[in-house]
């Protein structure tokens, strides 16, 4: 690892040590700026998880990741609960979603539980069979087009 990403490794654990002390002492971790940048950053791995699972499936990558890609945007989804918990308006996000939090809620929840189904499958029964129940778990336009400013993802 360069300086670049030795120097970058040590921002990230610092501020995570620092959160985890806010959080401890009951102060506020992140700004509303923060909260969104944060949230920003967990819908993006999302994206781009799935956007790899997509070129696995395609035979554009290692089949053997396939499962691996599965539990990461379940585990994202996950990290991505927690992120909107904060009430912070701001990127992408429409007010809906503090509005109807119990459906916007549950879809995370359950996003979660179908792609942690999905890597299952796929340790189970392979690639195949993931490609057949792919296109139910990854459904994102219905809550993109509800809960964003962009839609039609």
């Amino acid at each position: 690892m360069g300086h670049g990403g030795r120097k970058a490794l040590r921002f990230a654990i610092g501020a995570v040590l620092t959160s985890a002390a806010l959080c401890a002492t009951g102060a506020r971790a992140a700004s509303d700026p923060d909260a969104v940048t944060y949230r920003r950053h967990i819908m993006k791995t999302m994206g781009e998880q799935a956007a790899a699972l997509g070129m696995v499936l395609q035979q554009k990558g290692p089949a053997e990741n396939a499962v691996l890609h599965a539990r990461m945007i379940a585990l994202t989804a996950k990290t991505a609960l927690k992120a909107f918990e904060a009430e912070a308006l701001g990127g992408e996000a429409r007010a809906e979603i503090w509005r109807n939090w119990p459906d916007f809620a549950k879809r995370l929840s359950v996003l979660s539980e179908s792609a942690e189904e999905l890597a299952v499958t796929g340790a189970r029964d392979g690639l195949s069979a993931m490609q057949a129940k792919v296109m139910n778990v990854l459904s994102c336009k219905p809550c993109h087009d509800t809960y964003t400013l962009r839609q039609g993802r």
